[in-house]
């Protein structure tokens, strides 16, 4: 329970990451690569006390993607302390929102303390390690953009004053975090893992290379085009590595519902007494119809829902229910015989 500092040797290697998510999440094996071997450096050089700063990482990639799930699957299988925020929660005055440096309160909850011999390590103690093996996973990264030019309007006036402000936090500071017990935590070796889908990316990309807009454009992104998108190159230049996701297409969508979501309605029908079968034209019908929703991954449950809602809400223990192509069938065990 809680957070304990690894040993050198007990650091994960970039392959066991990998099959950690392997595991949970299907695809994006150059992306899943990336992570681990950034992971594995930060974590190699927390163990060492190392004075040399975190790769910050900045994922973009289309909503439903798998980015966010990726990179949870990992954080939850590595001996790091992380938390995860989105940037809509916050302004730079906190009148509206909570106060940017909250962020860090996540890495510092009583629940992330190691406990020993029946009680949790002191706060001050597990700060310390926070503040050296810390991850932030901010979310809605994209929506601090602000700039007017680009045509990609953003109503949130403090976006401008926010991207200042973290500008501070990724670069190193001692901020305090909160307000009312005077914590203060120092950022300098925290790792952030910035992410959003960016949309109209591809527009700022289509420009700045004068060619014609298409929807994978946004995977040659370049330091430029994220700052013409509404970034200050001070901000921008802190996040080392950008990884791109691509747009999933309707192969994605079968194996994505065929290796991790359809395994735990089988499961949870099974629990029910009843049989699912899945038919391969069924997976296809799903699969296709999520893929029109431009949601990404996101889709795929809903749709499966609505096939399986009126078979599976009429259906007893001992009865079978086949989903092919478009429609899915109850059989009781008489007519399946």
């Amino acid at each position: 329970m809680g957070f304990r500092p690894p040993e050198l040797h007990e650091i994960p290697t970039v392959e066991t990451m990998i099959a950690g998510m392997n595991a949970k999440v299907a695809g994006l094996a150059v992306t899943k690569r990336h992570l681990a071997w950034i992971m594995r450096r930060f974590m190699v050089a927390a163990a060492l006390d190392r004075p040399w700063r975190p790769s910050n990482v900045l994922i973009i990639g289309p909503t439903g993607g798998g980015k966010t799930y990726a990179v949870r699957c990992l954080l939850d299988s590595i001996p790091v302390v992380w938390c995860e925020a989105s940037a809509t929660e916050y302004s730079d005055v906190g009148w509206t929102g909570r106060d940017l440096p909250e962020m860090y309160l996540g890495l510092t909850s009583a629940r992330q303390r190691e406990i020993v011999d029946g009680k949790a390590i002191s706060a001050v103690e597990h700060r310390a390690r926070a503040e050296r093996w810390g991850v932030v996973l901010l979310d809605e990264f994209d929506k601090l953009q602000y700039d007017y030019r680009a045509g990609l309007t953003n109503d949130r006036s403090t976006s401008k004053a926010l991207q200042a402000e973290l500008l501070k936090l990724v670069e190193g500071t001692e901020t305090e975090i909160s307000q009312k017990d005077h914590i203060l935590f120092r950022t300098h070796n925290v790792l952030h893992i910035a992410m959003g889908a960016f949309v109209g990316l591809s527009r700022v990309v289509a420009r700045d290379l004068q060619q014609d807009e298409s929807e994978h454009l946004y995977m040659n992104v370049s330091l430029a085009n994220l700052i013409h998108y509404g970034f200050r190159d001070e901000l921008i230049g802190r996040f080392a590595t950008v990884l791109t996701l691509p747009v999933l297409d309707a192969g994605d969508h079968v194996r994505i519902l065929s290796e991790q979501i359809l395994p735990g309605y089988i499961e949870e029908a099974q629990d029910d007494g009843i049989t699912l079968e899945v038919t391969e034209n069924g997976l296809f019908t799903v699969a296709n119809i999520a893929h029109g929703n431009a949601i990404g991954a996101r889709a795929l449950g809903p749709v499966l829902d609505a096939k399986l809602r009126i078979p599976w809400s009429h259906a007893v223990a001992g009865d079978t229910i086949v989903l092919d192509g478009n429609d899915a069938r109850l059989e009781h065990p008489q007519v399946a015989a």
